[in-house]
């Protein structure tokens, strides 16, 4: 008969310097009571607790890179620099049980890269992928946070750093950061923000739901989950936001395609258009105090090609940065920006098309604070009709409706919400 013990112990925090190699080692003896003429047996084992944070200057196994003295703002002592295709670092025995997130804090000044994160070797099980773009200068950093598969027991982590072969000077890494109750003892309300994907870049359809520690993702080109598509998706993010420190917050995006901010019941960003290129969006300073959680409220949406979203902060104290999970709480009421509307409007309202300008389709809402005859029709520059979206009597309500137009001409049109009581324009574009 086996019979042992369990229990648990808390760990220290704020020793060493920053950079240094911090982890724990965990000692574990047993004596055996002897028996049958036999002396007593020892046995014993040695465990290592990674911290939550990993500096990547301290992989043990460190092939093809060099290390340099790191200019981020986040400190780190060195980072992970000369990176070239097919290069590669290892962690020893990590064990991923209870972790769904890591976010990898890189660097470059280069053409960037990807990261495959696998297990026990340089081609063994992909655990996930995490995509490096350009940030402008070698030791600009940002974030990048990516889910991955538990692979189960304890593993050789092995991130291996790729592009096309020949390609060198792809990007800097910095630190490895994993995010989970497996990293930590989860607090009563869950850090990060409730995520809930649609299917549809118009945030509906059908829907899959997380709990993401922050927002900083560059999927590029592929889904943001298994059995998600890649292209036509949109997400709503949720929770409350606390502030470290009594100030004004500036709340920045850096995002391909559309996306808006509402901080304390407020739109602070809004821009729901598609883009190619990741454009940055600053918010106006937002008074905050320090310890006061505020409802925070992020949606976005991706049409076609790369997709990226990056949710950050600064202030007088704060530098730029991803804003951390330790400062997100998971909203547990269900509440979204949509629900502060009233379900039926006192007039008749005809929201902004979007995205806008558009290339394959296009969404329109308006709202009819009672039943009414709608002719919802677009016209050219020249006022000639040219296409009719709905024509028929609606009753009162919120509507929506996806138009993929057959064939429309790339140009500037104007779109009419015609009504006995009313009539309301909206301007749209076309491109291709």
């Amino acid at each position: 008969m086996l019979s042992g013990c369990e229990g648990s112990f808390a760990t220290e925090a704020g020793h060493g310097a920053d950079g240094d190699n911090l982890f724990y080692l965990l000692e574990v003896t047993y004596t055996d009571g002897g028996g049958a003429g036999a002396g007593a047996l020892t046995g014993s084992a040695l465990h290592r607790l990674h911290p939550r944070r990993l500096e990547a200057e301290h992989a043990p196994v460190q092939v093809g890179v060099q290390l340099e003295p790191t200019g981020d703002v986040l400190g780190g002592g060195q980072n992970v620099g000369y990176v070239d295709h097919g290069d590669y670092l290892a962690f020893e025995a990590v064990n991923l049980t209870g972790i769904g997130f890591v976010t990898f804090r890189v660097a470059s000044a280069g053409p960037g890269g990807r990261i495959e994160v696998r297990a026990d070797a340089t081609d063994g099980p992909l655990l996930g992928t995490a995509y490096v773009d350009p940030t402008g200068a070698w030791q600009t950093y940002t974030d990048v946070t990516i889910p991955v598969d538990d692979p189960g027991g304890t593993h050789d982590l092995f991130l291996v750093f790729l592009r096309e072969p020949g390609d060198g000077g792809l990007f800097n890494l910095n630190a490895i950061t994993f995010h989970g109750p497996g990293a930590n003892e989860p607090p009563a309300t869950p850090h990060g923000l409730k995520a809930t994907y649609f299917f549809r870049e118009d945030l509906s359809g059908r829907t899959l739901e997380r709990t993401d520690p922050q927002i900083s993702f560059n999927w590029s080109t592929a889904s943001p989950m298994p059995l998600f598509p890649p292209d036509g998706f949109s997400v709503r993010w949720t929770g409350e936001v606390e502030a470290p420190a009594s100030e004004s917050f500036v709340f920045t995006t850096r995002s391909r395609d559309g996306v808006r901010v509402w901080v304390d019941g407020e739109l602070r960003i809004d821009r729901w258009v598609e883009s190619e290129a990741v454009v940055e969006q600053r918010s106006l300073p937002v008074r905050l105090e320090a310890g006061q959680r505020y409802p925070i409220v992020v949606e976005y949406f991706e049409g076609t090609g790369a997709a990226g979203l990056q949710l950050l902060w600064d202030s007088p104290s704060t530098p730029t940065q991803t804003i951390p999970e330790r400062y997100l709480y998971a909203d547990t009421t269900g509440a979204t920006a949509t629900e502060t509307k009233s379900a039926l409007p006192e007039r008749i309202e005809l929201e902004a098309p979007f995205p806008n300008p558009f290339r394959r389709q296009i969404t329109v809402t308006y709202r009819l604070p009672g039943p009414a005859e709608v002719r919802l029709a677009l016209y050219d520059l020249l006022g000639r009709r040219v296409a009719v979206l709905a024509e028929a009597p609606r009753p009162a309500g919120t509507h929506r409706l996806v138009w993929t137009p057959p064939d429309l001409a790339a140009g500037l049109y104007l779109l009419r919400l015609e009504t006995p009581a009313a009539t309301l324009r909206r301007t749209l574009v076309r491109v291709r």
